[in-house]
């Protein structure tokens, strides 16, 4: 969604995506299943559907989040937005579609910043904050503080 944010508002001077999505209906297949996407995108707009992420934590979202996934096109979006990203995503990520990285890389056309690190999808959160406290947030930092005054 943030790509298709930053496209969109041209106020956002300078972005940071982490671990960002590529493809909204195969990322959240696994994480939730296809068959509840498949039921969701032929639900009524008002119908509720549960589940449970694979690190145990249960929601709820409406039928309306899946159909949008169907059209939210991330690589697209940010392939129309021209000022500087940051894209930080983990090597060890099983979530998200494996070398999407350099698809962002790809289809940004103004000043992009790949930063692969050692880590999964959560930046092995349930561990500690260790690679959010020592990693992704001074990276993201710094990022901003060099963009921010320049645009």
């Amino acid at each position: 969604m943030a790509s298709h944010l930053v496209r969109d508002n041209k106020d956002v001077k300078v972005t940071a995506l982490w671990t960002p999505v590529t493809n909204p209906y195969m990322t959240y297949s696994k994480l939730l299943g296809t068959a509840l996407i498949d039921k969701a995108i032929t639900s009524d707009d008002n119908t509720s559907f549960s589940y449970t992420t694979p690190w145990g934590v249960s929601a709820q979202l409406n039928a309306p989040f899946f159909k949008e996934m169907i059209y939210t096109q991330p690589l697209a979006a940010i392939s129309q937005y021209e000022r500087p990203l940051l894209v930080i995503m983990g090597k060890q990520d099983d979530l998200v579609v494996n070398g999407s990285g350099q698809a962002w890389l790809n289809y940004h056309q103004g000043d992009t910043v790949l930063k692969e690190l050692d880590t999964d999808h959560v930046w092995e959160t349930f561990n500690g904050p260790q690679i959010m406290d020592n990693q992704v947030m001074p990276i993201t930092v710094q990022w901003f503080n060099a963009h921010f005054n320049n645009n």
